[in-house]
């Protein structure tokens, strides 16, 4: 598990984990193709192989602050 603590907001409060074992691959951030009328934290979809894969911020989901970048 890869486990992150949130806490500057009372409604998310709490400690996460994202299970790793169920990360299927890791990809470059490919272009995103962006959707009318769709939420904001809808960020677009792209195509993997001919699956059809959407992005959705989950800072704007849960409505916190979006961390600053870490890539590398």
């Amino acid at each position: 598990f890869r486990i992150f603590k949130q806490g500057h907001d009372k409604v998310y409060e709490g400690i996460y984990g994202v299970n790793v074992s169920k990360v299927r691959e890791i990809i470059k951030i490919p272009s995103l193709t962006e959707l009318p009328g769709v939420p904001d934290y809808i960020e677009g979809i792209f195509d993997l192989r001919g699956v059809v894969i959407p992005v959705v911020n989950l800072a704007k989901w849960m409505q916190i602050t979006e961390p600053e970048s870490t890539m590398l």
